[in-house]
């Protein structure tokens, strides 16, 4: 199968959704997609410990992220004031995100629009990055870019939720390109997500009519918060008894390896929980294995609001973040060893 035409859904209207009067769409906010810590299932902290020989390919992958870059896409998606789904100027992310991709090494020709229709008819579009190999077996990260506030037609800027999720992506597909790995890596930017999924639903609905050999599904929304309380912590999701029960398994073992990698480069320590609320979850129901990696930002005062702007993003963490997915993604897909 080619690239060009890798992704036969162009225009998927989904029903059924939560939607409201343009009279309302104001405060339409995030229709129950809370992540509060609180909320979580299945918590447990990480028992990874670090191993007492790393792998020196790895590490030196690792060293290649940038803090500088990371912390450049983190303001440049900032700096267009709103990615409110249902903003007039919405387009304008969309074709940020596809020149970011440009910027990263990738050709125009693996960067697709995915077309998907909102309940209201306005078209929207997921921006996929296509492996190289697209027949072969492949890791799929994803994350979305729009936002949302108390005032989202005028200012969302979305820094944490989810600039930061973006700019990790972003990197760690830029460090990749190079790596001359085994297996293939596809990066999705879903937009849609503060409206209830709807491009991640449109993605999954793809994958699944397209049947897409994907190895794992690793999600990133709000990566860069560092809580006070617990500054070291990162949490790993891993599925643990969804809709899909058949992918449980491999999803634990992705999970308790991507923590046992931020054990071994990172200083960071790892809790567990289920995945909830966020763009697995509809690849999770299709039946693959999913993972992702969150903040906590949700308890954060700064979520949801005008206040979500880059003084809340912390880019040791985000380095630290793409660095334990850059070693991850490597090792899943048979980076030689040094």
């Amino acid at each position: 199968m080619s690239r060009r035409r890798f992704l036969a859904l162009s225009a998927a209207t989904l029903t059924g959704l939560p939607w409201r009067s343009r009279a309302h769409q104001e405060q339409l906010g995030a229709i129950s997609l809370s992540k509060r810590r609180a909320d979580a299932r299945g918590r447990f902290e990480s028992h990874a410990a670090q191993s007492k020989k790393k792998d020196s390919t790895l590490q030196a992958l690792v060293a290649t992220v940038s803090a500088t870059r990371l912390q450049s896409a983190v303001d440049g998606l900032v700096a267009l004031q709103t990615r409110w789904s249902l903003a007039s100027n919405f387009s304008l992310a969309t074709q940020w995100i596809q020149r970011a991709f440009v910027d990263a090494g990738f050709q125009e020709e693996a960067i697709n629009r995915q077309n998907f229709v909102m309940p209201d008819g306005r078209t929207l579009s997921n921006v996929v990055c296509l492996p190289e190999h697209p027949e072969a077996g492949y890791a799929l990260i994803c994350a979305h870019y729009d936002s949302v506030s108390e005032m989202p037609s005028s200012t969302a800027p979305g820094a944490d939720d989810n600039a930061s999720g973006i700019a990790v992506m972003l990197e760690v597909a830029r460090v990749l390109r190079t790596a001359n790995l085994k297996r293939g890596v596809m990066f999705v930017a879903f937009a849609g997500e503060e409206q209830g999924l709807i491009g991640s639903e449109a993605a999954a609905k793809a994958a699944a009519s397209e049947h897409w050999p994907l190895d794992v599904v690793i999600n990133l929304d709000m990566v860069g918060w560092v809580d006070p309380q617990r500054p070291l912590v990162i949490t790993v999701e891993f599925d643990q008894g969804n809709s899909n029960p058949k992918n449980d398994a491999a999803a634990k073992a992705f999970g308790l390896q991507l923590a046992q990698v931020v054990a071994d480069y990172t200083p960071l320590s790892v809790e567990h929980t289920d995945i909830w609320n966020s763009d697995y979850m509809p690849f999770e129901r299709i039946g693959s294995p999913c993972i992702g990696v969150y903040d906590g930002g949700a308890d954060a005062k700064y979520y949801h609001t005008s206040a979500d702007t880059p003084s809340v993003v912390n880019v040791e963490r985000l380095v630290h973040v793409a660095g334990a997915l850059v070693a991850f993604v490597a090792q899943l897909s048979g980076q030689p060893s040094a």
